[in-house]
């Protein structure tokens, strides 16, 4: 017989009724290994308990709390000197605790790009805040070399942080304002072995340029599409020996649902995917996501798409408003939010759809970007207030109310089209906005539409050909005062 000693959980043990103390009791568990089973011997500390009678003094046992960090047993847990809340069995756990810790400590505090960067990585998700991306390649990464390049630059900076080398925040944030940020990568990523440096790290010695102040944007910019937009025309079925402004004067003559394709295609190419500044976020349904994860998950999906059809019934799914359909026939997931996007997607959608994509443009924005000078189609100006407009601001309050609508874990966007359609607006959104009591009169006056119909009508609450609107009655939103916001 072996015996072996094994450290366990309290918690589990306690919660899978192994042991009846309580869950701050340390032990340790020896079990009898036989080939394919083990036995449960009895529970011992030999560092706690100097003299054990019998198991049944176990529960004599000197209760100990539990380190929110590393999860084992300890006594006189040390507090967070600075939020007084956390709790840590060590320096160790609290140093290791803290990138991830600072955001609950110093809440409304401003926190540098790297500990940013490294929360983005601990979620595995590209960053999205515009200050870290421009900090760290992702934004010069999107601009010059595409979607994939953000991928290999996230799993780079997760190695980076989480895996071999785990470099703390504070010293990546040293080497960026020190301009020895690649440097730096270098240098840790070669402390290890080169078989333990992994997959991001090559990629990365060929691509340093995206950390590299001094590369021209510009000529990066132009090889990186001219490549992509060769690469997804061959992808789709066009010649090879095609020049730049052959394949630019066929894309064109095709219709717009199939020339649609073509351009998502290019970013399918380089495994990226639409962003909310093209009209794609939305005829594709990208605009149908809440957060980057599902953002992501939708890309992946159609990943998995192309790989498997043709492009002939890709192109033949979108023109048809069948793309969920395709989903189906190869297994592939997909939300009721997209769905209800696609039905009629790219000709007709519910207008609360081009509400979304108008108010993911404002939040993806940053002065002086496309996205920051984004104003709504005239379907949502006429349905959601922004035809109410008298005085400067109005268009921010209704901005900052839907942004808030959408940020909330139960939004639902068909719902917010019923209560659009039914004119309720100003009840449907008072709990997922909670306004000021002075800004109620100012909201009470510009959450009003022409809704409910007298009757019903088929084209209520709907974009028609991704602007089209068909007015129903009062004046038309184009005459209405539209001042600076």
């Amino acid at each position: 017989m072996n015996l072996v000693g094994i450290p366990i959980s309290p918690k589990t043990l306690t919660t899978t009724g192994l042991l009846p103390t309580s869950p701050s009791t340390v032990v340790r568990l020896s079990i009898r290994s036989t080939p394919g089973k083990y036995t449960l011997e009895g529970f011992i500390d030999l560092t706690l308990i100097p003299r054990l009678g019998s198991a049944s003094h176990i529960s004599q046992m000197e209760p100990m709390d539990e380190c929110p960090w590393c999860e084992m047993p300890a006594k006189n847990l040390r507090r967070c000197s600075r939020c007084k809340k956390a709790t840590y069995c060590s320096e160790k756990c609290q140093k290791e605790a803290w990138p991830s810790h600072i955001f609950k400590c110093q809440p409304g505090q401003h926190i540098n790009t790297a500990y940013r960067l490294y929360k983005a990585c601990l979620g595995d998700v590209i960053p999205t805040d515009e200050e870290t991306r421009e900090d760290y390649g992702f934004a010069k990464a999107a601009r010059t070399m595409g979607g994939r390049s953000e991928n290999m630059l996230c799993g780079l900076y997760r190695g980076l942080f989480l895996f071999g080398p785990q470099i703390p925040p504070k010293d990546v944030h040293k080497w960026r304002l020190e301009g020895r940020l690649v440097q730096g990568i270098k240098d840790a990523f070669e402390t290890l072995p080169p078989a333990n440096r992994g997959g991001y790290f090559p990629w990365f010695l060929e691509h340093q340029s995206v950390l590299e102040t001094a590369v021209p944007d510009d000529e990066l910019i132009l090889g990186y599409t001219s490549n992509a937009i060769r690469s997804a025309w061959i992808m789709t079925g066009g010649s090879p020996s095609d020049s730049l402004n052959v394949i630019d004067t066929k894309i064109r003559g095709l219709s717009p649902p199939r020339r649609a394709c073509h351009i998502i295609y290019r970013g399918f190419s380089d495994l990226a995917h639409p962003n909310p500044i093209q009209d794609e976020w939305i005829d594709f349904g990208f605009v149908a996501t809440s957060n980057s994860s599902e953002e992501h998950a939708l890309g992946v999906a159609y990943q998995a798409l192309i790989r498997v059809c043709t492009f002939e019934q890709f192109c033949t799914a979108h023109e048809s408003s069948s793309i969920p359909a395709l989903f189906e026939r190869y297994g592939l997931q997909y939300t009721r939010h997209f769905r209800d996007v696609m039905a009629h997607s790219p000709y007709t959608r519910k207008s609360v759809w081009d509400l979304k994509h108008y108010v993911d443009k404002v939040k993806d924005g940053a002065p002086g970007d496309d996205a920051s000078e984004a104003t709504p189609v005239r379907s949502v100006t006429a349905d959601y207030g922004y035809m109410n407009y008298r005085k400067a601001g109005d268009g921010k309050l209704l901005d900052t109310a839907y942004k808030r609508y959408f940020a909330h874990p139960q939004t639902d966007p068909i719902a917010l089209h019923e209560a659009c359609i039914q004119g309720n607006l100003l009840p449907y959104l008072a709990p997922f906005v909670h306004w000021k009591a002075s800004q109620k009169k100012a909201y009470t006056r510009l959450l009003k539409n022409a809704y409910p119909l007298p009757q019903p009508f088929e084209y209520a609450g709907i974009t028609c050909n991704g602007g089209v609107t068909i007015h129903i009655r009062g004046s038309d939103p184009d005459a209405a005062s539209t001042p600076s916001r």
